[in-house]
């Protein structure tokens, strides 16, 4: 028996880890944790908030932080040192990770493991995970999610009731800290008691196996169910909280204009190698299975897939899934090392093999876990080359100008808020949509046509906007603005930024 084999799944663990920690400390971006943190500030001071704060054109008009929970945890942490927002991001990560390697099996001892699908889905599939990784609400769902699979995978493969009982706790919290997703606290409920149910009249279909439940089983799963249910509803916010995720879904707008919303484009070689590639072995490794695949695994799996192809968003939770429920099935290689023509070189050759592989696979383990330690404990938070951040210099302008109806660029509201700027828009999309502003935002910044380059200074002239903070990529409103030197004044211009000051008088 080669025993180096049963230990390899700890090594990819430990790569897909070092891979992880070091892609998030290359590319982590704070996004829209800006105004996050400026919403747990002002719950911290004053109590629940209940208007959109922050912004000058909608600051009066009623607004549900579905996401408030998460404000009040980030801004506590980032009382600490914003360094920690990013030690933060890397334990969620590798909580994560570990939760899905054990269900995937990967610390099991196993003479045959499944190293090819380990290395071409596991390793590529978390790469994109950690890389999408941001300080915000979802990659705390991620965690949820993953603790959803692996009660609800060992109560329905073991028969084990009693840790079913932690949803609906584990529920209460997802919905205060990021109500979006917690409707998927009763979906995976759901689909597992449905497909229970079917269970007591359908028999196996070819490899798919539905379990016979017994009548305690079934009672069980209702009442966890009745719970999950109940649980989503003990929020500042009750049942709007139920129907609010169902409304955003149906927002043409959002899903056109806001990327992360976009369905997966198969066109584009880094998505189709990284993303639908590892999901098509995923798929492939149910059909060339021997196994019994139980019914309600299945089906979790499909109903993020569905989602994925929805949005690419939700792929962090496919990576999940795929992991803890189809991860077990994965086809396997054949590892052994080539035998000699007689006996004795045959034991020679093997005792040789053994130790050049043990030797290897604990070098690579201790490197690996150095690695993680000192990247983890070594994480700084540097705002160079961040998405979202004003530079140093024009913040100051900014801080000293004191913009009382300022437009400003959409990705940098949150920023703008954490230092007191009052905006027109940020990352709050929901608000501003019901207001009508987004729809205005997009017509002044983008005009499409020459009608809507005479509604966009209409608009201008609606508003009163006294500064504007441009993108370089919003040429027709720069174009406008420097037509008008009388009017408009450039304060400052980089690469990345324009400022202009409406001029006294002109507003």
């Amino acid at each position: 028996m080669n025993h180096y084999y049963h230990y390899f799944g700890y090594v990819i663990f430990l790569m897909i880890c070092c891979v992880g920690v070091y892609k998030i400390n290359q590319s982590f971006e704070m996004n829209d944790a800006f105004w996050h943190i400026k919403t747990g500030e002002w719950i911290v001071q004053h109590g629940m908030v209940k208007n959109c704060i922050g912004s000058w054109i909608i600051g009066d008009k009623p607004w549900m932080a579905h996401e408030w929970l998460f404000g009040v945890l980030i801004y506590l942490v980032s009382c600490m040192g914003m360094r920690w927002i990013v030690i933060g991001c890397h334990l969620l990560y590798l909580i994560v990770v570990y939760l899905c390697c054990k269900q995937a099996g990967l610390f099991r001892k196993n003479q045959n493991p499944p190293a090819l699908y380990w290395m071409l889905v596991l390793l590529p599939q978390f790469a994109v995970y950690a890389n999408m990784t941001v300080a915000r609400p979802q990659y705390v769902s991620a965690l949820f999610v993953a603790a959803f699979c692996v009660i609800l995978r060992n109560a329905v493969l073991n028969k084990k009731y009693k840790p079913m009982y932690l949803l609906p706790i584990i529920t209460v919290l997802w919905v205060n800290i990021h109500g979006g997703t917690a409707m998927l606290s009763y979906y995976m409920v759901g689909i597992v008691m449905l497909i229970s149910v079917a269970g007591i009249f359908v028999k196996n279909i070819g490899k798919i196996s539905f379990d016979k439940p017994d009548g305690q089983w079934i009672g069980h799963i209702f009442i966890v169910f009745v719970l999950v249910v109940a649980a989503n509803l003990i929020n500042p916010y009750g049942w709007h909280m139920l129907i609010y995720p169902y409304e955003n879904m149906q927002d043409s707008m959002m899903l056109a204009y806001i990327s992360e919303w976009a369905s997966p484009d198969a066109k584009n070689v880094l998505t189709l190698v990284l993303e639908i590639l590892p999901l098509l072995l995923g798929i492939f490794t149910i059909v060339q299975t021997d196994k019994q695949i139980n019914a309600s695994m299945l089906a979790l799996f499909f109903l993020y897939i569905v989602l994925f192809l929805r949005s690419e968003r939700f792929l962090t939770y496919l990576v999940i899934v795929q992991t803890c429920l189809i991860a077990p099935y994965a086809f396997q290689i054949e590892l052994s090392p080539g035998k000699s023509k007689t006996l004795k070189n045959e034991i020679k050759l093997k005792q040789t093999h053994d130790k050049i592989n043990n030797g290897l696979l604990l070098g690579i383990t201790v490197i690996q876990v150095i690695f993680v330690i000192i990247t983890v404990s070594g994480s700084q938070y540097s705002q160079e080359n961040m998405q979202g951040i004003v530079p140093d210099e024009l913040m100051t302008i900014l801080e000293q100008d004191k913009p009382m109806r300022m437009l400003n660029h959409y990705n940098v509201g949150a920023y703008l808020m954490d230092h007191d700027i009052q905006v027109f828009v940020d990352g709050r999309y929901e608000p501003y949509k019901q207001q009508g502003v987004i729809q205005d935002y997009l017509d002044i910044m983008n005009p499409e046509s020459v009608t809507k380059s005479v509604h966009m200074q209409e608009l201008l002239e609606k508003y009163q906007f006294d500064a504007y903070l441009l993108s370089t990529t919003n040429v027709p409103l720069i174009m406008y603005l420097n037509k008008h030197p009388d009017k408009y004044s450039l304060e400052y211009q980089d690469e990345n930024w324009l400022y202009y000051n409406v001029k006294a008088g002109e507003t």
